[in-house]
């Protein structure tokens, strides 16, 4: 028997607990907290009847929580005080323009690796090894996938994969999201180009029993697909420092979501992707 299985979770227990580990969180990481009650509210509205951004385009009711953040983070700077503000929000990307101290950047990835190229002699060395080598770690980027198990995930049943190919692998543009004296570690994105063969009972001659209310297929039919699949890429990057020079110690490369398979979607009637 296992004891207390059947305690009620006691919420306002676990809502008191959370609140501390998130304060701790705050405290720990240095974080300042904005005062949205010294926000003007009369300039909020100014904003919105001017469709300023954030409420560019329209007066756009659900901007206002952005609305007072910005105007609360524009208050809280001090002298020439800039902040990076992490988005690819249209009207958040506007309002970066329209006030030079708020500097718009696409992903936290972007800012960590422009944070760490202040660490300019390793980060010049990462960026310029990862330059030379690329076509190698593009090679076993591309044989961990092929690698891979395949399976067909379409409507078509009982179908499977019988062979894929990579065509080609795009989009290493790597961001250094961690360093420090002896690693570093590495995220980018690729896109994968593939071809892949599927075979499967023909149901498309098949012959349909009423009474049993199932197709009998009397052979299989093979289609062959191109195609495109992005996966997130994560490299462990080893070195040390000797005479004033950086030795590679090693490199792991890891294509992530591939534990699982890849997922094909491949139908026996090419005209079944439009339905």
């Amino acid at each position: 028997m296992i004891k207390n299985l059947f305690v009620p979770f006691d919420q306002e227990q676990i809502q008191n607990h959370a609140i501390q580990v998130f304060d701790r969180f705050l405290d720990e990481s240095g974080t300042t907290v904005v005062d949205l009650s010294k926000v003007d509210g009369n300039k909020i509205v100014e904003m919105y009847f001017n469709q300023t951004a954030p409420f560019q385009g329209g007066k756009k009711k659900n901007e206002f929580p952005d609305a007072f953040t910005l105007l609360a983070v524009k208050a809280s700077l001090k002298g020439r005080e800039e902040i990076y503000v992490v988005s690819e929000d249209k009207d958040l990307i506007t309002f970066c323009d329209e006030n030079p101290r708020f500097i718009q950047i696409d992903s936290l990835n972007k800012l960590l690796d422009l944070y760490n190229s202040h660490d300019e002699d390793r980060f010049k060395f990462i960026k310029s090894y990862l330059d030379e080598n690329k076509r190698s770690i593009i090679n076993k980027i591309k044989k961990q996938i092929e690698d891979a198990e395949a399976e067909n995930v379409s409507t078509w049943e009982d179908s499977e994969v019988d062979e894929f190919s990579i065509l080609d692998v795009s989009g290493f543009e790597p961001s250094i999201i961690h360093i420090d004296d002896e690693e570093c570690q590495i995220v980018f994105d690729v896109e994968v180009h593939y071809k892949v063969k599927v075979t499967g009972p023909d149901y498309v001659n098949g012959r349909y029993d009423k009474e049993d209310d199932v197709i009998y297929t009397f052979d299989e039919t093979t289609q062959e697909e191109e195609g495109a699949l992005t996966f997130p890429v994560e490299v462990d990057l080893s070195y040390e420092v000797d005479g004033g020079e950086f030795i590679i110690r090693g490199m792991e490369i890891n294509v992530q979501g591939l534990s699982g398979g890849i997922e094909f979607s491949v139908e026996e009637s090419p005209y079944e992707h439009c339905n």
